[in-house]
């Protein structure tokens, strides 16, 4: 197994950030703490979407914000 960057996600058990994956990272493990997620990458993206969301959500309302000033401003 091998360390991956996965981006922002987080161990839900740890808040952990490094994980090891196989290749085609369909198990991934938790440096950190040890949990092991027999779902792999995919498992690991839906105990994160609730902070996914957020995060969506937070940068659609910034671009929201910016055009909407940008334009009103003239």
């Amino acid at each position: 197994m091998s360390q991956i960057e996965i981006g922002r996600l987080m161990c839900p058990t740890c808040g952990g950030e490094s994980f090891e994956a196989n290749q085609d990272r369909s198990y991934v493990n938790c440096e950190t703490c040890g949990r092991e997620f027999p779902g792999g990458l995919e498992e690991l993206k839906e105990l994160n979407m609730p902070e996914i969301e957020k995060a969506a959500r937070s940068v659609a309302e910034d671009k929201l914000t910016k055009m909407f000033k940008k334009s009103f401003s003239k």
